[in-house]
């Protein structure tokens, strides 16, 4: 009789609580599903991050951008930047978005552009930092068949409309542009920028870099041809770059030295050497520079031509 009683209270006491429970609220209970779900998606995201760190994230850099890592939008964009370099200071990337960027194209004549720089095929973007041979020989030719739009510093601009280019955008340091989904920040270097014809040299205004941020926001910085200069610092300040493209051939650019002193600046934790090694006069080497930063924590992303990175 005795645990019939208990029984019965016990089913009382659960009766009860069913009727103080309040009534099932549907739009609640997808709330909490969809929580759920988007903090399953922030994990798997973070994860991804993660698994990035060799193309500039870095835990350093997700601390300091945790609003993109809680964002499950940037799923859209998990691909990782591809970097392939074609030699010298050419560059080949593939954006997170499936972009397809040439930098400082100089295929013909360049002795350390591999086979393949010569069939591009389609390409989105071409960026110009200044008017030299070696940055600036393919221009015409690759935006041709590539289809690729052409930004370059306002008086390459011109000059490159005189050869027959019509979809070329000209800028100056300082400005930006937000085209294909990407922001592209043109910034200053320290160099000459000039192009020989007919025997002459003509001018073409000041060398530049850029500052690219992506669609998963992931921002390089490209230096183009420069020496280190003091402003580096604020380049790093304002854009934040995790990952930097350093000329490091010395004579007629940075060298290892000051390229180290450049990452310093930029606050960066991996770098991409570049302009080194094309003629002997380019004693820099990658060796030198990973010497010089890796006891500081940067990585030094050391690519063979024609060798890709993703």
């Amino acid at each position: 009789m005795r645990d019939g009683q208990r029984l019965a209270e016990r089913n009382g006491a659960v009766s009860d609580a069913i009727r103080k429970r309040p009534p099932f609220d549907k739009l609640e209970h997808k709330r909490l599903r969809a929580d759920r779900f988007l903090q399953t998606v922030d994990d798997r995201n973070v994860r991804v991050v993660e698994r990035r760190e060799h193309f500039g994230f870095t835990p350093e850099a997700r601390d300091e951008r945790t609003e993109e890592s809680s964002n499950p939008d940037i799923l859209r964009f998990a691909m990782p930047l591809s970097i392939t370099w074609l030699g010298h200071a050419t560059f080949l990337l593939q954006s997170p978005g499936g972009k397809r960027i040439i930098l400082d194209p100089w295929v013909t004549g360049n002795p350390t552009s591999p086979e393949s720089a010569k069939k591009l095929g389609k390409l989105d973007l071409m960026l110009i930092t200044h008017g030299h041979a070696d940055h600036t020989t393919d221009a015409v030719s690759i935006a041709r068949s590539s289809g690729a739009q052409v930004v370059a510093p306002y008086e390459v601009s011109v000059w490159l409309g005189k050869k027959g280019l019509q979809n070329v955008t000209g800028m100056n340091p300082g400005g930006t542009l937000n085209m294909l989904g990407l922001s592209i920040t043109m910034v200053p270097a320290m160099h000459s920028s000039s192009i020989e014809e007919d025997g002459r040299i003509v001018y073409l205004g000041v060398a530049t870099g850029y500052v690219i941020q992506f669609e998963s926001g992931l921002t390089i910085y490209y230096s183009g041809d420069t020496s280190i200069f003091g402003d580096m610092r604020l380049i790093g300040e304002m854009y934040r770059p995790q990952i930097a493209f350093l000329c490091i051939g010395d004579l007629y650019t940075m060298g290892p030295e000051q390229a180290a002193k450049a990452c310093e600046l930029l606050g960066v934790k991996q770098v991409v050497p570049m302009h080194y090694g094309t003629f002997p006069a380019l004693t820099g080497t990658p060796a030198k520079l990973r010497e010089l930063v890796g006891p500081k924590g940067v990585q030094v992303l050391e690519l063979k031509p024609g060798e890709t990175a993703s």
